[in-house]
């Protein structure tokens, strides 16, 4: 899960401690749905096979060719730090 902070302070040892600059931006861009990633990631992750994929439709008029919708461009979130939803390196199976 992405992350716009860093546990280096000594005054909260083991805390997470935002980059208020990096989290005022990741927060922007979620309250308006933007897009973003982590840098270094690819800017259009690949569609899981669990999960619908989003398609924007709309009904042209009589005689006009329905245009598809413009998929985003996803920038990267400089400063931002963790792993996206395709990395599982944290995800362990349950034993019963």
């Amino acid at each position: 899960m992405p992350a716009a902070g860093h546990t280096e302070d000594p005054d909260f040892p083991g805390k997470v401690v935002p980059v208020e600059s990096v989290a005022a931006e990741m927060f922007t861009k979620l309250a308006a749905d933007q897009p973003f990633t982590l840098p270094g990631t690819t800017s259009t992750p690949e569609p899981t096979t669990d999960s619908a994929v989003p398609v924007e439709t709309s009904t042209p008029e009589p005689g006009e060719t329905a245009v598809p919708a413009p998929v985003p461009t996803v920038q990267p979130l400089d400063g931002l730090t963790g792993q996206t939803a395709q990395d599982d390196s944290c995800a362990e199976a349950a034993i019963r």
